[in-house]
């Protein structure tokens, strides 16, 4: 079902070119890719990064923030299921 759905959105990329999007190409991830086991000390290292640079820059905090809320919550609804990432490369 999955492989139809993905098949029908590449058929119907006139979606795309009415949102003003040319060259659109779909892949799709599955979760596994994602998947990275960091050490103890790389998360610790990463997290310290993250948090110096928010709390210098007024720009990335702001650009940061919401998107740290949505991971978060995405992250709870999704425990247990498979799913897809899709992602879409093109120019505007």
């Amino acid at each position: 079902m999955g492989q139809k759905l993905i098949s029908e959105l590449l058929k119907n990329g006139n979606i795309f070119k009415e949102a003003g999007f040319n060259d659109i190409k779909i892949n799709d991830y599955y979760e596994d890719i994602f998947v990275r086991e960091y050490s103890f000390y790389e998360k610790i290292m990463i997290s310290i990064r993250v948090l110096y640079y928010m709390a210098v820059n007024r720009e990335l905090r702001r650009k940061l923030g919401p998107m740290l809320k949505f991971v978060k919550k995405f992250q709870k609804a999704l425990e247990g299921d498979s799913f897809v990432y899709f992602i879409f490369t093109g120019v505007k």
